[in-house]
């Protein structure tokens, strides 16, 4: 068993051998592994740091960059809001420009249109003053109502308040026919040529007053008494207890009847005037010219009396509705416009 044991670590040592020699061997080259690894790793390590370096560099010079663009982006944009607001401020001066051109040219057409409308208002009381119409008054006090009511503003509103006021006054007042009245009367003035002159009463010579033919004096004697005879009987004194009238001329009866023309001309003009006391007056003034100096007993005259006394019972009216107030008003809004205050 010993010599076993022997012989085994004899084949053992003897193995081990080459394994110690193939160790020998292979130390250099591990060694020189070793330093191509080391001198690899070292490389490495160098490239790496170069590698780094430029990377550092790069970003450095991106980093660079990047500021230098975010602050041109920011000089940009800073630009851009100055631009921007440039534009703003551009845009609303056009815009300002531009209302102020519209409001400009609004107020024209408003200007033109308050014109318009006191023409109307200046008519409706010319024709109030002068004409008894109230219909046309209505009508014009109206047309200028609507052209007020396009314009937005609460003077005008007040204006066309008191247009509608004077609108129901006008329509309250009874209407006189003034046409009518005026053409009866033109009427009346072309019957008085007809009206026939009253009779007058005449003294008549008797027929025996003329001288004889047949008388034949015997001397101067009975001559003179024959000649006294006559003058007696050519001299009669007759007493008359009737209204007896003298015979009118030709001229002083066209005399007469232009001053009952004239008369009821001047009731015309009272017509127009609204004047009751003086077209009451003138046709009474006409009437006593009528009775007075023409037959009343002919049917032009009695058909005349008639006429005219059914004119008198025409009741003209008192007083006329005033509609000055609203052209008052409407000239104060065009007054203010123009010299230059503050418009609506």
């Amino acid at each position: 068993m010993d010599n076993k044991n022997v012989s085994d670590t004899e084949q053992h040592a003897g193995t081990a051998r080459p394994r110690l020699r193939q160790k020998k061997m292979l130390a250099p080259l591990i060694a020189i592994l070793a330093l191509v690894v080391a001198t690899n790793s070292l490389y490495l390590a160098w490239f790496m740091y170069q590698e780094n370096a430029s990377y550092a560099t790069s970003i450095l010079l991106l980093k660079q960059q990047q500021i230098a663009t975010s602050n041109k982006l920011h000089d940009n944009i800073q630009n851009i809001d100055n631009l921007e607001k440039k534009l703003q401020t551009r845009i609303k001066e056009l815009n300002d420009n531009l209302h102020k051109a519209l409001k400009e040219r609004l107020y024209q057409q408003q200007d033109w249109i308050l014109l318009k409308a006191r023409h109307y208002l200046e008519l409706a009381q010319v024709n109030q003053h002068w004409s008894a119409d109230n219909k046309a008054s209505i009508a014009l006090l109206q047309q200028a109502d609507t052209l007020l009511k396009d314009i937005s503003d609460q003077r005008v509103f007040q204006v066309r308040q008191t247009i509608a006021a004077e609108i129901s006054r006008l329509q309250a007042t009874p209407v006189v026919d003034v046409a009518g009245l005026l053409s009866k009367l033109d009427a009346a003035q072309s019957s008085v040529a007809t009206l026939p002159i009253q009779s007058a009463a005449l003294n008549h010579i008797p027929n025996d007053a003329a001288p004889g033919n047949n008388a034949s004096p015997a001397s101067w004697r009975s001559k003179l008494r024959d000649n006294i005879n006559m003058l007696e009987k050519l001299v009669v004194i007759k007493h008359n207890d009737e209204d007896i009238k003298p015979l009118l001329s030709p001229l002083y009866q066209a005399i007469l009847r232009e001053s009952i023309r004239m008369n009821l001309q001047e009731a015309q003009w009272a017509i127009l005037q609204n004047n009751t006391t003086v077209y009451q007056h003138s046709l009474q003034q006409a009437l006593n010219d009528i009775n007075r100096s023409f037959d009343s007993q002919a049917s032009q005259t009695q058909a005349l009396i008639k006429h005219l006394q059914s004119l008198q019972q025409q009741t003209l009216n008192s007083e006329r509705p005033s509609i000055t107030e609203s052209l008052t008003q409407l000239n104060q809004i065009i007054d203010s416009g123009r010299t230059g205050e503050k418009r609506p």
